[in-house]
C-alpha cells in the first residue's frame, strides 16, 4: 500500500469514474485500475465495476474515511517538511540529567519558541557526567547544572534559570545538624548516601 494507491482509491470513491481519475493524475486508466487491484489484495473488493457504472462496496466505504484521513496527515507532514526546508532552522542541543531539570525547562522553552520560531530544541537526557563530557566536546550547546557543579570551569558562561532547594537528611549528631543552610562546598569531604530519583518514596 502506498500514497499513489490511496490517492487513486479516494478519487475514484469521490468521482466513481476511472477515466476521469486517470486524467486528473496524468496516468492511464489501466494504471488506475492496477492500483485498485493492488489494494484489493487485502482480500476484499472495494468497488463494484461494470461497463456502465462504478459503485463502492461496504468495505470500500469504510476504507474511504480511513484512507482520506491517512492522506490528509501525509499532506500535512509534507507541508511542514517543505516549510522547514525553506527556513533557516537551527538545532539547540540541551542536556539535562533529571526530571526536575526537565520541568524547569518548560517555561524557557515556550519563550524560546515564541522569540525564535526557527530554533528547535533537542533535549538529551543522560547521566550528568556523560552530559558534561558531551558539553566539553562541543556536542551540547547548553548543559543544565548547578553552579557549584561547574565551579571549577572558568571558560563556561553560567546563566541562572531558577532557584531550587535541595534537602539533606542529617543525623542528630552531625556537625551540620544545627545549620540552617548547607552549601555543596561544605559537603566535599563528607561521606554521602544519595538516592536515585526512581527510588525516592515521595
Amino acid at each position: 500500500m502506498n500514497t499513489q494507491q490511496l490517492e487513486c482509491f479516494v478519487r475514484i470513491a469521490d468521482k466513481l469514474n476511472f477515466t476521469k481519475v486517470a486524467e486528473e493524475l496524468y496516468i492511464t486508466a489501466p494504471a488506475v485500475a492496477h492500483h485498485i487491484i493492488n489494494l484489493e489484495e487485502l482480500n476484499t473488493s472495494l468497488f463494484i465495476r461494470t461497463s456502465k457504472m462504478v459503485k463502492s462496496t461496504e468495505p470500500g466505504s469504510l476504507f474511504y474515511s480511513e484512507a482520506k484521513d491517512i492522506l490528509q496527515k501525509i499532506y500535512m507532514v509534507e507541508k511542514k517538511v517543505k516549510k522547514l526546508a525553506s527556513q533557516k532552522i537551527s538545532i539547540l542541543r540541551i542536556g539535562c540529567s533529571s526530571q526536575v531539570e526537565l520541568e524547569i525547562l518548560e517555561i524557557p522553552l515556550i519563550k524560546l519558541r515564541e522569540e525564535f520560531p526557527t530554533v528547535y530544541p533537542q533535549i538529551i537526557i543522560q547521566d550528568y557526567f556523560i552530559l558534561k563530557s558531551l558539553f566539553d566536546n562541543k556536542q551540547l550547546d547548553i548543559l543544565i547544572s548547578t553552579k557549584e557543579m561547574i565551579a571549577e570551569a572558568h571558560d563556561y558562561i553560567f546563566k541562572k534559570i531558577k532557584n531550587i532547594s535541595s534537602y539533606a537528611i542529617i543525623a542528630e549528631n552531625s556537625p551540620f545538624a544545627k545549620e540552617k543552610e548547607i552549601c555543596f562546598i561544605d559537603l566535599y569531604d563528607t561521606p554521602l548516601t544519595t538516592l536515585h530519583p526512581r527510588f525516592i518514596p515521595f
